[in-house]
């Protein structure tokens, strides 16, 4: 074989490797993280998510939307402000490309109906019921309330354990924009 048709053969050999990664980062970004669907999916015969009205909810049509997440009870303390603080925030943002969710812990509905009443209108939230706590449990929930931000794959990009300073959620909400242009 000559010099010209080994060096050929190299460089096809680098193009090759070249697209095939390219083509492997390509499928990643278009590939919803398999562990986030696991989270999302809590529909079984016993149990679905529902909104306050009773609906049936799928979090999984949301995925491949940047997602914040918040779980909150009527017992905790902090729920009122970290859900005002939220919806607030959810405001600003482009509800074609975010999706603000507040998970309701393990309450019936009317319980979470009579803690609604005491704040002011959420309409930029997506208000669910989980009476099993299913979300909670699957992000390893540790305090009250959590507020989980995934990314436009899936990814969990942050995860406060406990009262979200809005700063920090919209710092990686700002970096999630920058890297989506």
């Amino acid at each position: 074989m000559s010099r010209n048709a080994i060096i050929t053969l190299i460089v096809i050999c680098i193009v090759m490797i070249i697209a095939g990664i390219f083509t492997y980062s390509v499928l990643q970004k278009n590939t919803i993280n398999e562990n986030t669907k696991e989270i999302f999916k809590a529909e079984t015969e016993d149990f679905a998510y529902t909104d306050l009205a009773g609906n049936t909810v799928s979090l999984e049509q949301y995925l491949g939307k940047v997602l914040v997440v918040t779980s909150w009870a009527s017992w905790s303390p902090f729920s009122k402000n970290d859900l005002t603080e939220l919806n607030e925030l959810a405001s600003r943002y482009n509800k074609e490309k975010f999706v603000f969710i507040a998970i309701n812990r393990k309450e019936n509905k009317e319980m979470a109906d009579r803690f609604m009443k005491t704040l002011p209108d959420l309409g930029n939230l997506l208000v669910i019921l989980d009476p099993s706590d299913h979300f909670y449990n699957a992000v390893s929930g540790y305090a009250m309330p959590e507020t989980v931000v995934f990314d436009t794959q899936g990814e969990i990009v942050l995860h406060i354990k406990g009262v979200a300073k809005v700063d920090d959620i919209k710092k990686e909400l700002e970096i999630l924009v920058a890297n989506e242009s």
